[in-house]
Formats: structure tokens, C-alpha cells, sequence
């Protein structure tokens, strides 16, 4: 029955005088024009003013941008070439000391590195072994390790970590963003809620006025008697406070929601106080989700894909490390030449015959404390790491499982509630045919009526209840809360 229609009844039921019933009946027909009125704020557009302008969701987005420039700089301090020039010059007096003048191009490789180069160098007191032709002798040389650095090294190390580090932002954003799409998600809700029990208060509220003035209008003709005025008064001031009560609480909800609604440039929105909540649910409770299913997707959850790239970045770490217990031996080999158009301008000599220069380190710590122990070290991450991911696949499990159970109980709670919805409307039309033929008293009628208002109300709460729990369901899982 619709309001409209639900307020002629009652007023026709109750007020003899059609003149009193057309004189008072024009105020409580503007409940019928309510949301014409007013502005309608769809879940849908809410839902991408946050994804598009909330800081928080830009902080997040942040992340990957900051990652990427990480693995940017880890390429470059690891693997750019690298032009370098070295020139030192000494004179005392009318003596020319020395000269030298060094430049290379260093080119980094996954194993080593490549070099070429040019030096020249002269002077009196030159030493013996940097004695070069007066044009200089040109160099192309390369660097390799034969032991250690061969499996992995610093650099190759660094930049998967620097690659699983893009991975793991890309979770910690889905995480930091699903959690403000719930935040947000429950506090429409709750606004949703808030204002559907003003509109039912409210009704309540005008139902009661019309019918103390309509009570008062039979008192002064003799048809009631005064008491019953006193008791439409009381249920008239009950609703009053309780229309006072969740107008407050309607208008909190509304300035707790702007708190997630942001425009451009930063710039905070204001859900203003002709706005109301779209009638319109985003999700159908015909849907019946599978907890096998969910739990399968909680595999997936951001927070454990998250921790398993920790894991991958200590398996990293742990690799270079045990490489770091092997003997450090460094092969250098350098074939040189003289600058083209000189004198002893010849063709690239052949590798190991002339005209070369070849070096060979070995260094190897006799205890190897610090690698072993820093392997340790990592292996009580590992161990730690292990036991979060654990502790985490049981806390995700047991909410997913909780608010599953929550949401199935909710909706058959709803069908139930709805149920006593309409037999609370039958007993309130059966209370007001009674009252107008003298069966029943104003006391029966108020309690119909207030009885099926508290209905309503817990039937909208269940309603909201039902829609944060199957977000709270879908954040469990590591989905977004909004489909």
C-alpha cells in the first residue's frame, strides 16, 4: 500500500467530516512528493568519484608509479654505460713531471663487463709500467668473474628485487584500495539506512499528527472522550522525538559519507542536504555465493600475494648471499693498439699473441662470518615471512567463512522479515476497521501501527546489513567490495 493511499484509509477510518479530511489531508500528501524533490545520489556514481578522486586511492596509485621508477633506478646504477675521463698533470718548476690522461667507456654485462678506451701518458718522471707510444695506445678490454658472480651478483640481484617490487605495490594498491571501497561501502549504507528510517518516522510522525487533530476534532463534538486526546498526544510527541532523534543521526550519516566523495584538483565534495540514496541495490540477493569458490579466490588475496613476493626477495637475497661464500676471481683481458694514422698503425693484433694486457685477482675471507651470517640472517626472515603467510591464510579463511555465514543468515532473516511485514500490515488495517465500527480502542490502533513502523525499520536494517555484509564478503576474498 503506498503512503498515499495508507494515510486517506487511516484518516477516512478515523474523521467523520470530509471537510476536516480535505482541510488536513494536503500535508500529508506531500510525503507522496518527497523524492520527486530531491536529488538522487546512485551508488554507481559514488563508487567512481572515490576510484577517480580520493586521495587515498591516489596514494595508492602512487605505489606503482614509485616502483617503477625503482626498478628505473636499479637499471641505470647497475646496467647504464658509463663515460669516464681522467687527466692529471704535474710541473715544478721548468720540469714536466708527467702527463696522463685516461678515458674509457664502461659497458656493464649480466656476467662482467666491457671496456674501451684510450690513455696517454708522459712526462720525465713517468712511472716505468705507464711508459706508452707518445700518441697513446687505444684498448678494448673485458671483465669477467670466475667463481663468484657467475650465478648471481649485486646488480642482477637487485633488479628482480626491484621487479618483485612492482608486483608486490601492484597488491599493496589492490589492498589500500579495497579497503577505502569498504569504508566506503558501509558508510552508504549506513546512510541508506539512516534515511530510509527518517522517511518511515516520518511517516509515523505525520500519520500521528493527523490523527491527534483528527481525535481532538471528535472529542469537541462529543464522539470520544478527552483521555483519548491525551493519548493521541503522547503517541504524537513520541514520534516528534523520534523524528527529532533520527534526523540527527540521518544528517551524521550523510556528513560521515562526504568524507569519501572528492572531485577534482583535490577538492572536497559535499553531499549536500537534498540528497538522498538511490532506491536501486548494487547487488541482487538472488545471488548465492560458493564457498569453495571464495575460498579458492582468497588464494589470491593481496595481502599473500604481497607476502609471496617477500618470500621470492629473501630467496633472492639468500641466493646472492651463498654465492658471496665462493672465492672471488677476477679475470681481466685487454687488447690494445695504437690510435689509427700514426706511425705504428698496424691491424688488431690476435688475442693472446701481442699487444695485450691480461689480469687475474683471487680474494677469498678464510672464516666467511659475514656471508654466513648474514644467511642466517635471512634465513630467520624466511622463517618469520613463513610463519606471517600462514597466520594470514588462517585470518582470511576464518573471515571469509564468518561473513559468508553472516550474509546467508541475513538473507533468510529478510525473508522472514519481510513476511511479518505484511502480516503486521494486515493486523494494522483489521486494528483500524474495528476502531470505526467500536471494536477496538485508539490504544490497539497506535500499537498496530508502531508495530509495523519497527518492522519496517528492522526490515530496511537487515536490508543494509545484507549489502555490507556481501561487500565485506567480497574485501575478504581480496575482490574489490563493489562489483
Amino acid at each position: 500500500m503506498s503512503i498515499k493511499i495508507f494515510i486517506y484509509t487511516t484518516l477516512t477510518l478515523l474523521i467523520g467530516s470530509p471537510a476536516l479530511l480535505r482541510a488536513q489531508i494536503s500535508e500529508a500528501l506531500a510525503l507522496d512528493t518527497y523524492n520527486k524533490t530531491r536529488t538522487v545520489l546512485s551508488f554507481s556514481y559514488f563508487y567512481k568519484q572515490i576510484l577517480e578522486n580520493h586521495p587515498i586511492v591516489k596514494q595508492a596509485n602512487l605505489l606503482n608509479d614509485a616502483a617503477r621508477q625503482k626498478l628505473r633506478e636499479t637499471r641505470g646504477a647497475g646496467f647504464d654505460p658509463k663515460l669516464k675521463s681522467d687527466f692529471s698533470r704535474k710541473e715544478f718548476k721548468t720540469t714536466d713531471y708527467f702527463n696522463i690522461w685516461k678515458t674509457a667507456l664502461s659497458v656493464p654485462l649480466p656476467i662482467g663487463k666491457v671496456e674501451v678506451g684510450y690513455e696517454r701518458m708522459n712526462g720525465i718522471f713517468l712511472n716505468p709500467e705507464n711508459t706508452l707510444p707518445n700518441n697513446g695506445l687505444g684498448f678494448v678490454g673485458i671483465s669477467v668473474p670466475l667463481a663468484r658472480g657467475i650465478v648471481t651478483n649485486a646488480r642482477r640481484a637487485t633488479l628482480r628485487q626491484a621487479k618483485n617490487m612492482i608486483e608486490m605495490a601492484k597488491a599493496d594498491r589492490r589492498e589500500l584500495v579495497n579497503e577505502v571501497l569498504l569504508q566506503s561501502v558501509n558508510a552508504y549504507w549506513d546512510w541508506y539506512l539512516a534515511h530510509r528510517q527518517y522517511l518511515l518516522i516520518r511517516e509515523g510522525y505525520k500519520l500521528a499528527d493527523l490523527r491527534f487533530k483528527a481525535v481532538k476534532q471528535r472529542v469537541s463534538i462529543g464522539e470520544l472522550a478527552g483521555i483519548d486526546s491525551v493519548k493521541a498526544k503522547i503517541v504524537w510527541q513520541k514520534r516528534k522525538y523520534e523524528l527529532q532523534d533520527i534526523q540527527t543521526k540521518a544528517e551524521n550519516a550523510r556528513i560521515k559519507l562526504s568524507n569519501f566523495l572528492w572531485g577534482d584538483n583535490n577538492l572536497p565534495l559535499e553531499i549536500s542536504g537534498n540528497m538522498i540514496p538511490a532506491d536501486q541495490v548494487p547487488y541482487s540477493m538472488d545471488q548465492t555465493p560458493v564457498l569453495g569458490k571464495l575460498l579458492e579466490q582468497a588464494q589470491s588475496h593481496p595481502a599473500l600475494v604481497s607476502l609471496g613476493f617477500q618470500q621470492k626477495n629473501l630467496k633472492v637475497e639468500e641466493r646472492l648471499q651463498r654465492d658471496q661464500m665462493k672465492p672471488k676471481i677476477d679475470l681481466k683481458y685487454q687488447i690494445l693498439t695504437n690510435p689509427v694514422g700514426t706511425a705504428q698503425d698496424k691491424a688488431i693484433p690476435v688475442a693472446f699473441q701481442e699487444n695485450y694486457k691480461v689480469g687475474f685477482s683471487f680474494e677469498f675471507p678464510l672464516f666467511l662470518r659475514k656471508a654466513s651470517g648474514k644467511t642466517q640472517q635471512i634465513r630467520i626472515k624466511q622463517s618469520q615471512t613463513e610463519l606471517k603467510v600462514a597466520n594470514k591464510q588462517r585470518e582470511i579463511r576464518n573471515k571469509v567463512v564468518t561473513y559468508f555465514n553472516q550474509l546467508n543468515n541475513t538473507r533468510e532473516l529478510i525473508k522472514i522479515q519481510r513476511g511479518m511485514v505484511n502480516n503486521y500490515e494486515i493486523l494494522r488495517r483489521g486494528e483500524l476497521r474495528k476502531f470505526n465500527i467500536g471494536e477496538s480502542t485508539l490504544f490497539l490502533v497506535n500499537t498496530r501501527e508502531n508495530q509495523l513502523i519497527e518492522s519496517r525499520m528492522k526490515l530496511a536494517k537487515l536490508e543494509a546489513k545484507y549489502h555490507q555484509y556481501y561487500a565485506k564478503l567480497r574485501w575478504a576474498t581480496g575482490q574489490s567490495p563493489v562489483e
